[in-house]
């Protein structure tokens, strides 16, 4: 899982109030400063005010590049490199005389990625410090500024907390009360699938071949009351276009009733992800929820064994307020990255065993991402 992952929606998970965010990438994307550029300007969108402090600890202490420190300057990030006391730390924290491997690892240091839960609390411990220091040396230099009558220029680092302005919305979250769709949801429905666990997860089910819903994701009003979903109001200008993304979260599950969702776009074109694995991670435009026959190879597994959302991607170009998002119960097997796939599919014999049987899809959330001007 690379750090883009974490870029996406994160209006979900950060609070426009927040003061710091503790930003670690250099686990799964190292020097990569495309991906320090995308996570920090997604966070900023959504916690304008906070200062984001980023821990730069790669496998073995390897050094940030310039081109990495550089872009972290830029975008006014705070760094701090654990790699300089890398070597400190293997000394202080060996798993004993005899052993060559430090214990702030899995498996005995073995693992050259994921800290250990002692990893975690000594790493956990530098950051801490690191951020009190810089506050703390903030307000000293601020209350002598004020004593000298002048004050340090607005920026987004600990040392200037709390005086940035918000930058403009371009990503949109949409839970399943509150999908932008258009003219109701009929037939689908309304459904909590995580009641029994004690956590909410709504989702919208069809259990019908040919049930479609309709969906305007840049429009960005959906308007939900009491649970009984309404159709929105466009809002958006529709005389600039632009390129985006929608990511679509659906239930994947082994259970043999699961049906699949074929995806299609009405005034803008939508395509799949291009990138080497978007056939099997990014399905489009077909989708099996039957973990079994879905493309992701992780899913077919017989370990496999339980539910979860898991998302598709796609590009979508012309993506404005009145770009449409068809999602359409479709027969099981139309998510089949190739047609010798499908073919596959409809001469198997387990085909003949689950085609009499209720299919079901659940879509769980719709996130819609603006990412610039075409024209």
């Amino acid at each position: 899982m690379t750090g883009s992952y974490f870029g996406r929606c994160s209006r979900q998970f950060v609070d426009r109030s927040t003061n710091v965010i503790v930003l670690d990438l250099s686990q799964v994307d190292g020097n990569n400063v495309v991906t320090l550029r995308l996570v920090v300007r997604a966070l900023r969108r959504h916690a304008p005010r906070a200062a984001v402090v980023a821990v730069h600890l790669p496998p073995k202490g390897k050094p940030p590049t310039a081109q990495w420190l550089a872009a972290a300057s830029d975008l006014g990030v705070d760094v701090l490199r654990l790699d300089l006391l890398w070597a400190s730390l293997l000394t202080r924290h060996r798993l004993g005389v005899c052993s060559p491997r430090s214990f702030l690892y899995a498996s005995r240091g073995h693992d050259a990625v994921h800290p250990s839960p002692e990893g975690h609390f000594i790493f956990g411990h530098h950051v801490a410090r690191f951020i009190t220091d810089r506050l703390t040396e903030a307000r000293r230099l601020r209350q002598r500024e004020h004593r000298c009558g002048s004050f340090s220029p607005a920026g987004s680092r600990l040392d200037a907390l709390g005086t940035t302005e918000p930058a403009p919305l371009s990503e949109f979250c949409y839970a399943a009360d509150a999908f932008p769709v258009i003219n109701g949801t009929r037939p689908w429905r309304l459904v909590d699938s995580g009641g029994s666990k004690g956590v909410q997860k709504l989702g919208l089910v069809s259990e019908r071949i040919g049930d479609m819903l309709t969906l305007r994701p840049f429009a960005n009003s959906a308007i939900a009351t009491d649970s009984a979903l309404h159709p929105f109001e466009l809002t958006m200008n529709t005389s600039a276009r632009y390129y985006g993304t929608v990511e679509i979260g659906y239930l994947i599950t082994p259970r043999e009733t699961a049906g699949s969702f074929l995806i299609t776009c009405e005034r803008c074109w939508c395509s799949r992800k291009k990138n080497t694995f978007a056939k099997q991670l990014t399905p489009f435009p077909g989708v099996d929820t039957w973990s079994r026959v879905n493309p992701n190879p992780h899913y077919q597994e017989e370990a496999f064994n339980y539910s979860i959302t898991a998302t598709t991607v796609f590009d979508v170009a012309r993506a404005d307020g009145l770009c449409t998002v068809h999602i359409t119960h479709a027969l099981r097997g139309v998510g089949h990255s190739s047609a010798k796939g499908r073919h596959a599919w409809y001469t198997s014999p387990k085909r003949n065993n689950y085609e009499s049987a209720p299919m079901r899809v659940e879509i769980n959330t719709i996130n819609a991402n603006i990412g610039g001007r075409v024209w």
